[in-house]
């Protein structure tokens, strides 16, 4: 699979955006990942109302953000994240400190992840560095 490193944007509500974008391949695996990106949001951080044909899942590592998902508001702090199902309405704010985040745009194509969409979840304690 060859990937593709997209280069520090500094465009849009994102002061730095790194990632990798993979082409999508068809597949029967149980996760298809299509991108992951590390994005440093501004104070100003705000991406209006928007879907997509596959999941979402979201990072917050440091300060805070809103995600409305089908109008339903949720704050996540750093070590929280949020699964967004395909097709569900999103739009995120910046709350407080502006956050850095790390976003999945992926197609579960084998698993059942309906039990942890659309709500906060913490992260495992081995996964976080503090």
């Amino acid at each position: 699979m060859r990937k593709r490193l997209t280069p520090p944007a500094k465009a849009g509500p994102w002061l730095v955006q790194y990632g990798i974008d993979a082409p999508r391949a068809p597949t029967r695996l149980p996760l298809a990942i299509d991108s992951v990106h590390y994005k440093e949001a501004t104070p100003a951080y705000q991406v209006e109302a928007h879907s997509h044909p596959v999941a979402q899942w979201f990072v917050c590592v440091h300060g805070g953000m809103d995600i409305a998902i089908e109008g339903v508001r949720h704050q996540l702090k750093p070590g929280e994240t949020i699964f967004v199902a395909p097709g569900a309405r999103r739009e995120c704010w910046a709350r407080g400190r502006a956050p850095g985040y790390l976003c999945a745009i992926f197609a579960p194509d084998a698993i059942d992840l309906s039990s942890v969409m659309a709500r906060p979840l913490a992260l495992p304690s081995a996964l976080r560095d503090d």
